[in-house]
């Protein structure tokens, strides 16, 4: 099944549908956490990817660090030529070598160096794979993430 960005009537965007009472479909709601540019790969293991970001311009929001919270995020790939592409992950965070967070990131990055960059953390490999499949080295990525209860 396609995943639908969106249903618009008359120019107007439709974000709940309803069948009578009762909710059929409702749109997605995705709070954008952070953009990077010009990155490349860096590390590779089986649920994890580390892109660097040094000297990289890119943002990202950290007040979404509760990961229990986080229940998928999704990430546009924008290559310098070409289309933009829609991938999707369990989780995404940066690490910087000013960043006191040790203890945070030895619960979830499964052994990886904790080098500065951004770290993105898959269900499977399948999901990881997808990702690769998808980015080249140079392109840029913007990241959302969907919170548990739909908040």
């Amino acid at each position: 099944m396609a995943t639908r960005e969106g249903i618009y009537v008359g120019g107007h965007e439709i974000v709940e549908r309803y069948v009578g009472s009762r909710l059929v479909w409702e749109k997605e709601k995705w709070i954008f956490v952070g953009s990077f540019r010009d990155l490349s790969l860096r590390t590779i293991s089986s649920d994890f990817l580390v892109l660097n970001t040094t000297n990289n311009d890119g943002t990202f929001d950290d007040k979404y660090r509760n990961r229990s919270k986080i229940t998928k995020t999704k990430i546009n790939i924008k290559p310098k030529n070409g289309v933009k592409r829609v991938v999707y992950a369990r989780y995404a965070y940066t690490h910087y070598s000013n960043d006191h967070s040790n203890d945070y990131l030895n619960n979830y990055s499964g052994g990886i160096n904790k080098a500065p960059g951004l770290y993105i953390e898959f269900t499977d490999i399948n999901q990881r794979d997808e990702f690769k499949r998808n980015f080249t080295n140079g392109d840029s990525l913007d990241i959302y993430i969907k919170l548990s209860g739909g908040h």
